[in-house]
């Protein structure tokens, strides 16, 4: 690859131009040549995303190029989950702020362009920060997270500081549930209608692709390659995957509980009084 005398590579040097032109020329390197965006860095250790995303002529391309339908970057790695009907893949959201601040606009008030505590915890309890349960250890764990979020000590959380939160405690990290089966997606989706986030996960967003080759073509290609095994989905055809279902991250799921943490009878009795719960 081309470096400069400083011994940075030419994207990363057009990366930190503020120009129209450095961009359509930094668009050209990684979309039609497909120079590496995220794993060279220059002398300083940055990668050319990283800059980009600092510079305000490209930070929105940056946030969204080389990824999966225009926001979903996907790890190098296996997919957690395959099965006859479905992928189940981790990815990040690079715009999960505007989520962020739709449930903060959820919780505050008409008349308010802020929250205050009590709005603060339901929104809490929505993103399963926090539990419903009324005790001393979930209150003080509120407390402790008001505080952090409430930057400006001024007793009030603004959507800035919401998201900033967020994003910060919970992250950008979402699972993708890629989905063979119209019919069974349709099934999920309602199934889900009207129940409660602080108990049942919730579906954040959904893509239906429908008809649509030139993005549906694109999916079998995409996992394969990123779990660094361009067979990894070779018995699917482009059109198994149309729909995606996009819901939060957990840090682990009960099939990692059962494997690492061999829970005896009495955990077990636990955790299934906590669900019914």
């Amino acid at each position: 690859e081309g470096r400069n005398a400083e011994g940075s590579p030419l994207l990363h040097v057009a990366a930190a131009l503020d120009s129209k032109e450095a961009l359509g020329f930094c668009k050209f390197l990684v979309d039609e040549i497909g120079v590496d965006f995220d794993t060279i860095t220059d002398e300083v250790g940055r990668t050319a995303r990283q800059i980009a995303e600092g510079n305000a002529t490209m930070s929105a391309w940056a946030k969204s190029a080389c990824t999966f339908l225009d926001r979903y970057r996907l790890p190098k790695g296996p997919p957690i989950h395959i099965s006859a009907t479905c992928v189940v893949i981790k990815a990040e959201d690079t715009k999960m702020e505007e989520f962020y601040e739709e449930r903060f606009d959820k919780h505050k008030t008409a008349d308010s362009s802020d929250i205050g505590k009590s709005e603060f915890l339901e929104a809490l309890q929505d993103l399963i920060l926090v539990t419903v349960k009324n005790n001393d250890k979930n209150d003080s764990l509120a407390d402790q997270y008001f505080k952090k979020a409430d930057m400006d000590k001024n007793g009030r959380i603004s959507k800035k500081e919401f998201v900033h939160f967020c994003l910060g405690e919970i992250g950008q990290n979402v699972a993708l549930k890629l989905m063979r089966k119209n019919d069974q997606f349709k099934r999920e989706l309602e199934g889900r209608k009207g129940l409660d986030s602080k108990y049942v996960m919730r579906v954040i967003r959904y893509h239906d692709l429908g008809e649509d080759d030139s993005v549906a073509t694109l999916i079998v290609p995409f996992i394969s390659y990123n779990a660094g095994n361009p067979n990894a989905l070779k018995d699917c055809k482009p059109d198994y995957y149309r729909r995606v279902l996009v819901m939060p991250f957990g840090d682990r799921n009960l099939d990692t509980i059962y494997r690492s943490e061999r829970p005896d009878t009495n955990a077990v009795r636990s955790i299934m009084k906590q669900v019914g719960e």
